[in-house]
């Protein structure tokens, strides 16, 4: 079985000293892996580390998380420019964030969210790169966003990824034909079971999030790309699959998604 974690960051701190050795057990276990850069020095990071190997893909962008505080209009001119690398495939992550924004700061903050989403979708529908959007406390600004855009996104495609929508806002991705990404907060917690009963398979990418959000199995671990075999078997679970299914049907979707 082949199996593609395409939301992962081994460009992160959490791996500095042993990335290669994750890698290394990832290809071992036929995981294959897109890592996403969340500002300027991660997507440089992740550039350099799927440059060694050619089951690793890139996806750049700016987290909403990382506005404050930065001089974020001067890098998005070097990521445009770092988008022509020949290894990365997808614009992300960009999104809408408002988990731990103070009340007096939260208009302000999410404008400026909105300013980086719009940019970055520029860029995405001109280089005709998938999108992979990020919501956590705002999906609601997601939504809104994704609807006024439809036509282009079909055009590159796009993925929410840990998705944290209602059933109703995963029935209207299902009907652009955009995916919903799952990772181990489907194993922690069975608040996702009747959206991935109703999500066509088609429609699914497996991801990680390492090294956050490790299956529960794992305890407190780090997480790694190797663990997306566990959403696997949990998705196989809720929809009466085998993981055989799941594993070579979103290893389908993921290609498809990174053209």
């Amino acid at each position: 079985m082949n199996f593609f974690d395409t939301h992962c960051h081994i460009n992160f701190l959490a791996f500095e000293n042993d990335w290669e050795d994750v890698v290394a057990r990832s290809q071992k276990n036929n995981v294959n892996m897109l890592v996403v850069g969340t500002d300027l020095k991660t997507s440089l990071k992740a550039i350099a580390i799927a440059r060694k190997y050619p089951n690793v893909r890139v996806a750049l962008g700016l987290h909403p998380t990382h506005l404050k505080d930065r001089q974020w209009q001067s890098e998005l001119a070097k990521f445009k420019k770092l988008i022509a690398s020949e290894k990365v495939d997808a614009i992300g992550e960009i999104g809408f964030d408002d988990f731990c924004l103070r009340a007096d700061e939260k208009t302000k903050q999410l404008k400026m969210q909105e300013k980086i989403v719009n940019d970055f979708l520029a860029i995405a529908f001109k280089k005709n790169k998938p999108v992979i959007f990020h919501a956590r406390g705002a999906i609601n600004l997601l939504e809104k966003k994704m609807r006024e855009n439809p036509s282009n996104l079909k055009k590159v495609g796009a993925v929410v990824h840990c998705f944290s929508g209602d059933v109703s806002f995963a029935r209207w991705l299902v009907r652009q034909g955009f995916y919903l990404g799952f990772n181990g907060m489907i194993i922690r917690k069975n608040d996702w079971d009747e959206i991935i009963k109703e999500t066509l398979l088609e429609n699914i990418l497996l991801e990680t999030d390492a090294p956050f959000l490790t299956p529960v199995k794992f305890g407190k671990t780090r997480n790694e790309p190797i663990f997306v075999r566990e959403v696997a078997q949990r998705i196989a679970e809720i929809k009466s699959l085998s993981v055989e299914k799941v594993a070579n049907q979103t290893f389908q979707n993921a290609l498809k998604f990174l053209k």
